[in-house]
């Protein structure tokens, strides 16, 4: 059962690579900014075929927290 659901995990990312085309630019970064009182590390900068960067943070859980939410709005600030 878990290698089934580790095939069909997997199976889902890479139907999502295929339809995204991101490249990726960093990975595992450190960043924060002292104005917006804001610190972490994303897991993926990357570059979509527009050219345009996209920030991507994997979630495993089934749900956003209050303190998840607050600081996606504090990172759309910065």
């Amino acid at each position: 059962e878990i290698a089934a659901k580790a095939r069909k995990a997997f199976g889902s990312f890479l139907n999502w690579a295929e339809l995204t085309r991101l490249e990726a630019v960093e990975m595992e970064t450190p960043m924060d900014s002292e104005a917006n009182r804001f610190g972490g590390t994303f897991d993926l900068l990357a570059r979509d075929p527009r050219g345009w960067l996209c920030l991507a943070d994997w979630k495993s859980s089934k749900g956003l927290y209050a303190e998840v939410r607050q600081r996606f709005s504090r990172l759309a600030k910065w």
